[in-house]
């Protein structure tokens, strides 16, 4: 039950952050120096599709391909990330995508959106306004960092929210009201292995 509402709280977050993805050029002249631009664009494409279909499948790719999963785990976890063994880390991250794709598509058509302006844009951070259908605007910020030739997403801030503390403070919750015991959130992201890592 505790699981449930927490879960049933943090949904609207991530469907909102979700959609941020969805994005179309925009600003050329003002971002055309920036590394992350060309990144943008391409996740922006497919963000699109994915958000038209619906498709969890499609939420689950683009995240693993386009997102630091890793990282984004990691830092979710915060103090409670050596409650994770080594026998466990491919199975949590697995879960944790598929948690995050799951809600996005149960999400994305209730957050539509004709483009995205970007406006700032360093080799790290990104700022851009989420255009709506009603022509309001929906600020938006990109953390990524470079991975290879190319870049990843590491966290993104909607309406002054940013995921990855969103994520941590969800995930601390869980494991707390479990007891102390990392099995508590392996129960709530739907990973299959388990252990008794309890925190001290």
């Amino acid at each position: 039950m505790i699981a449930n509402i927490v879960h049933t709280k943090i949904r609207p977050a991530f469907a909102a952050t979700a959609l941020t993805l969805v994005l179309v050029a925009g600003a050329p002249s003002i971002a055309e120096a920036c590394g992350p631009r060309g990144f943008i664009k391409n996740v922006s494409s497919k963000m699109l599709s994915a958000a038209k279909s619906g498709s969890t499948g499609s939420f689950r790719s683009l995240i693993n391909s386009y997102a630091d999963v890793n990282a984004i785990g990691n830092f979710a976890l915060g103090r409670y990330r050596k409650l994770v063994p080594a026998s466990d880390k491919a199975a949590y991250q697995r879960s944790m995508a598929n948690f995050m794709a799951k809600t996005m598509a149960q999400y994305s058509k209730k957050f539509r959106a004709i483009g995205v302006e970007v406006g700032r844009c360093s080799s790290s951070k990104v700022t851009s306004k989420l255009v709506r259908n009603s022509g309001r605007a929906q600020p938006v910020v990109w953390k990524v960092r470079r991975a290879g030739g190319g870049y990843k997403v590491v966290d993104l801030q909607v309406q002054n929210v940013w995921l990855g503390p969103l994520m941590r403070t969800t995930f601390s919750n869980v494991i707390k009201k479990g007891g102390g015991n990392i099995n508590a959130l392996y129960a709530y992201l739907g990973v299959p292995r388990r252990t008794t890592g309890t925190s001290k």
